[in-house]
């Protein structure tokens, strides 16, 4: 599986790997999974950039009104919409996400030109997964200002999240066009890229990434799981071979390699390494998929359907990748 971002709303990138989601291949032409690092859980690829965060203490301060070109406002001016982004401000900080959405609903409808009600709204909102009302308030951030590079960030993340692949490649291209050297932005726009089909766009991208960072482990997974897809075997075991030596706890490139090399034909080393990556997380639904994969190579079907079945268990939605495997296979039989 692919690497993913997180949420944030206004600060300096960072690339951060937390954990991971799980794809769906069994077969060459569908990678093995690819990670996020990220907050929240979906399936899908990895984006490396995290959300613009903005650090505690401008919380205190940052609260605009007006165009960006106008200024800080009086703090002790007793203005209505003011008090609810501060008010919304402290029940973000506690993680009310949900609260502090209706505080800075509440400024915004007192003055429409509160700038920072909907920068921190639409951060809330996409922390509570409400990506559609985030990007809005996202898109309202880009009329008042149609060069703000956090905007673009985060409604390319909230976009590629969505499946709008098209829309988060526009929206990280402009990223790009102003600010080149977002690392991050290449690294989400090559999953956007790999998720429609342009391996080769993807692949240009994610290398962006790899030659900038050089030991950042997530990134050669993903670039692994593009040269597999390309039916680049060598490839891509050579690129998750990499992720682990830099990362030796990284779950899912463990169960990546497995499946690559069950792909070469090495079955036993693919056993290890998905019998690594559950010693790791023993609830990691792929690795025992790509280790039933890997059984059954070897023809040993007891093996290979006792996988099967504790992966469909874990994750329901692998059912069609292991009766694909196993023709006879039943989940719980």
């Amino acid at each position: 599986m692919v690497s993913l971002g997180l949420w944030g709303s206004l600060g300096a990138t960072a690339c951060v790997v937390a954990p991971a989601f799980a794809h769906h291949p069994s077969t060459i032409g569908h990678p093995p999974s690819v990670m996020p690092d990220r907050l929240f859980a979906a399936t899908g690829p990895l984006r490396l950039s995290a959300y613009k965060r903005i650090p505690d203490r401008e919380l205190d301060f940052d609260v605009w009104s007006g165009k960006p070109d106008e200024g800080m406002p009086n703090l002790s001016d007793p203005n209505l919409g003011q008090l609810y982004v501060r008010r919304g401000q402290q029940k973000m900080n506690n993680h009310d996400y949900y609260g502090a959405i209706a505080e800075f609903t509440r400024a915004i409808d007192a003055n429409p030109n509160l700038i920072w009600a909907y920068r921190l709204r639409s951060h809330c909102l996409l922390n509570v997964g409400n990506y559609p009302e985030g990007i809005d308030d996202l898109s309202v951030l880009l009329t008042f200002n149609p060069e703000d590079t956090v905007a673009y960030t985060n409604r390319g993340i909230a976009r590629l999240e969505m499946g709008d692949y098209r829309g988060a490649i526009e929206d990280l291209s402009a990223l790009i066009s102003f600010k080149p050297d977002d690392t991050a932005a290449y690294s989400n726009r090559s999953v956007a890229k790999m998720e429609l089909g342009d391996l080769r766009g993807a692949l240009e991208d994610i290398t962006v990434t790899i030659d900038r960072m050089p030991t950042l482990a997530p990134a050669f997974n993903n670039r692994g799981q593009i040269k597999w897809r390309m039916r680049d075997l060598p490839g891509a075991l050579a690129d998750t071979d990499e992720a682990i030596r830099l990362s030796p706890g990284f779950v899912e490139a463990y169960a990546n390699r497995g499946e690559i090399k069950a792909a070469l034909g090495d079955f036993h080393g693919a056993i290890d390494d998905c019998t690594k990556a559950l010693t790791l997380n023993s609830t990691y639904a792929h690795a025992y998929l790509y280790r039933g994969q890997a059984y059954l190579g070897l023809n040993n079907r007891t093996a290979a359907r006792s996988d099967l079945n504790k992966a469909v268990a874990l994750d329901k939605s692998l059912i069609e990748e292991a009766s694909a495997l196993m023709p006879e296979f039943k989940s719980g039989k």
